[in-house]
């Protein structure tokens, strides 16, 4: 049977779920613990996906984008212990930077420190337009363009998660200025849109070049490898098999939209029967065509793919 990991975007992980994955299995911790030795953050903060109250928004941005990253090679890993291996890999914003390394292009050490690296983002002049992210669930019978582009002024299409529910809606996140954001808000039809709080950048869209180039210059120093199985692009149809095509997906990863069509169907392709899902990151009834789906979210979840 042909079966993919997919690695969603990142969000808050529930401490007691990431404390009952590693009393399950230890290679979760061990994960957990080898990205508190490389990146020198305490283990404890990273087990509960927070430090201090008063920490600037990068330094939690980075904390929680390593633990997440922990999360889910622990538990690829625990798959690995109990004879389960994917024959393609992707994800979604900061999975899809996991999966490659779930894939083998990138050592995991790296990829904790890279991660770790983003809380020195510099950032913007406190005069600059304050910039967040936004999600849109938008019922069947309406256009998704609507809410971005250049009908709307400040506002971008950041990650396009498609239809969900068997089509009754479709999910998007969107990426732009706060003060336009909020007349996005107030002009959507009710409850269409809200804003995401936990971001405080609108990450993959052009006003994140800022940080696209601050990052560019560690990305260039990291030793990536040709991946050990395809990397479902989601950017463009196709899969990245080299190492350069991996670093360009990084280098450009701030600022270039995403979307799970593009992975789905280069995941349907190549013929695969079950898509396994690894952690917390895509909505709720994202749709990957004809392939099975299995969420793990928590530990009873796991040996759904075995």
């Amino acid at each position: 049977m042909k079966l993919a990991y997919l690695v969603g975007g990142q969000v808050v992980l529930d401490p007691a779920v990431v404390d009952a994955f590693c009393a399950r299995y230890p290679a979760v911790y061990r994960a957990f613990e080898h990205a508190a030795q490389r990146t020198g953050l305490p283990l404890a903060q990273l087990l509960a996906g927070r430090s201090s109250d008063d920490d600037e928004p990068q330094e939690g941005d980075s904390l929680g984008a390593v633990g997440q990253a922990a999360l889910v090679i622990g538990l690829s890993d625990s798959l690995t212990a109990l004879g389960v291996g994917p024959h393609a890999v992707g994800g979604v914003s900061l999975g899809a930077l996991t999966s490659s390394c779930l894939a083998g292009a990138i050592d995991r050490g790296d990829l904790f420190d890279m991660l770790h690296h983003q809380r020195l983002v510099p950032p913007l002049p406190a005069t600059a337009r304050k910039q967040g992210m936004a999600v849109a669930v938008v019922p069947a019978h309406m256009d998704p363009s609507q809410f971005y582009g250049e009908d709307r002024d400040g506002v971008y299409l950041a990650v396009d998660h498609g239809p969900v529910f068997g089509g009754e809606r479709h999910v998007l996140v969107v990426g732009g200025y706060v003060d336009a954001l909020q007349e996005l808000i107030a002009t959507a039809p009710s409850e269409v849109v809200r804003l995401i709080p936990a971001y405080s950048g609108a990450f993959h869209t052009p006003l994140q070049q800022h940080t696209n180039e601050f990052m560019k210059q560690f990305v260039a120093g990291i030793p990536f490898l040709d991946p050990e199985v395809p990397i479902c692009s989601p950017v463009r149809a196709g899969a990245l098999r080299t190492a350069d095509e991996v670093r360009k997906l990084f280098a450009e990863n701030y600022v270039t939209p995403i979307g799970i069509k593009p992975l789905a169907d280069e995941l349907a392709v190549r013929g695969t029967e079950v898509a396994v899902e690894l952690g917390p990151g895509f909505p709720q009834g994202v749709s990957m065509g004809s392939m099975r789906q299995i969420r793990i979210t928590h530990p009873d979840d796991l040996e759904k793919a075995v």
